[in-house]
């Protein structure tokens, strides 16, 4: 694989340094990537959706987020981490994350889930990456901080 670079107003581009060649996603982010560097999760900023696709841009897998069933704000302005099998979505803060909208959603493309924590009043997420297995979350929750792993 290459180099995941941003440029003013051009999107993100994957540069393969051993073929010198550049593929630009135009409207896409890059959440993902597999080990071998041929397929992408690419986030779509203007449609919503999260595709897996090949350097060529062909998609293999894509599904669209569901505005119905998910809070507005957890896709506009949260954490986004991108998976082979999805995307997770994860709120920038919450009150309360006992809601049933949860903290977190991951939707994914067979299914999705909502997570929520029972007793964390004043959740804020930090941060959230993929690593092998989970997704590390790091965390204030009722004003002490931590790391939680997601699978």
């Amino acid at each position: 694989m290459g180099i995941h670079f941003r440029s003013g107003g051009l999107g993100d581009s994957i540069l393969d340094i051993g073929r010198r060649e550049a593929t630009h996603l135009d409207t896409g982010r890059l959440l993902w990537s597999s080990q071998d560097g041929t397929r992408l999760g690419v986030w779509d900023t203007e449609s919503g959706a999260y595709r897996i696709e090949d350097l060529a841009g062909n998609v293999d897998r894509e599904s669209e987020r569901g505005l119905v069933s998910m809070n507005e704000d957890i896709v506009q302005d949260g954490h986004r981490v991108g998976l082979q099998g999805g995307v997770l979505h994860l709120e920038s803060w919450m009150e309360n994350a006992s809601v049933p909208e949860g903290f977190a959603r991951f939707e994914g493309f067979e299914d999705t889930a909502v997570l929520t924590w029972e007793d964390a009043v004043g959740l804020s997420i930090v941060n959230a990456i993929s690593v092998p297995g989970a997704v590390a979350v790091a965390y204030v929750a009722d004003g002490r901080a931590g790391v939680m792993g997601l699978r």
